[in-house]
């Protein structure tokens, strides 16, 4: 195998992202996605950087991803862009997460923690699949899923699409 490296410049990313908010402008929040240890960069290094340039949002794929940046004291708006499993919504809400949500389970999951947690508006992103086929709500869904949270008083929700190309 030959050797590899990766050169990360901080300077450059905290650069990169100067020039993303400059063209949205500075009343979009731009998503900064640090997964997979921010795609093998290092998660907490980024975050940090990107956060002390103007970051309000940071995209994981999961809990375990998101646990360790607010640890180390990240403050930014996390979004679990996979959601979360069952069991672990009392951990969202605790750490001040958003996550997505497609199904009304994890609605009402959601909303369960949020009342015991003495959380009147957590916010939630709904995802809906547009045609990708992995993750979201079907459009057969998104009636119900509408009213799941619309009948949820402590969720705010927001809405989050994915575009992918129709085949054939």
């Amino acid at each position: 195998m030959r050797p590899t490296w990766t050169e990360i410049s901080l300077g450059n990313l905290r650069h990169n992202f100067d020039v993303v908010q400059r063209q949205v402008g500075s009343g979009v929040a731009v998503c900064v996605v640090v997964k997979a240890d921010a795609y093998g960069h290092g998660a907490l290094e980024c975050a940090r950087s990107l956060e002390d340039q103007g970051a309000r949002w940071m995209g994981v794929t999961s809990l375990d991803e998101a646990v360790p940046l607010r640890d180390a004291g990240i403050q930014a708006r996390i979004l679990l862009m996979t959601g979360f499993i069952p069991g672990e919504e009392k951990e969202v809400v605790r750490l001040g997460l958003t996550p997505v949500v497609w199904e009304s389970g994890q609605v009402e999951r959601l909303e369960k923690a949020a009342v015991r947690s003495g959380i009147s508006r957590f916010p939630v992103h709904l995802k809906l699949d547009t045609g990708l086929g992995r993750l979201g709500a079907s459009s057969e869904q998104l009636s119900q899923l509408i009213s799941d949270l619309r009948n949820s008083p402590n969720l705010d929700s927001y809405a989050m699409f994915f575009l992918t190309p129709k085949r054939g």
